[in-house]
């Protein structure tokens, strides 16, 4: 798994959307569609599910993460509770916190943004080798 990237691509993306232009740089892609089945699951079987695929496969020096929009959110949230990430993290316009279209009437209010500010308000959010 050396040459292999794990990407979380944004809400109802499929890992395609990202991960075409991934393999045609010679990566292999791995990952989790936040589309059926596994947007049906709740946020924390979502974090474990995450936590799993890292720990199991992608837990080594030098391991790329990408995580774009709403999987950059879940990626964050699966390492706040594991030690410091060794590899290296690529955020793409990551979800950070709830948003508000003022013209359009959208607000977007993500689980657990508490946990994510108060971590960074703290410094307490496990520092990974690179992002």
């Amino acid at each position: 798994m050396h040459n292999a990237v794990y990407l979380l691509p944004g809400r109802g993306n499929r890992l395609r959307d990202l991960g075409d232009p991934i393999t045609h740089r010679g990566f292999d892609v791995h990952g989790r569609e936040l589309a059926p089945p596994f947007a049906r699951l709740g946020f924390a079987e979502q974090i474990r599910l995450i936590q799993h695929d890292l720990a199991a496969a992608f837990w080594r020096p030098g391991a790329p993460l990408i995580g774009h929009s709403y999987g950059a959110y879940l990626l964050l949230h699966a390492l706040a509770d594991m030690a410091p990430f060794p590899g290296r993290i690529l955020l793409l316009a990551p979800v950070l916190g709830a948003a508000l279209d003022a013209q359009r009437l959208y607000l977007s209010r993500p689980p657990r943004t508490d946990k994510l500010l108060r971590l960074a308000q703290n410094h307490e959010f496990p520092m990974p080798r690179a992002l």
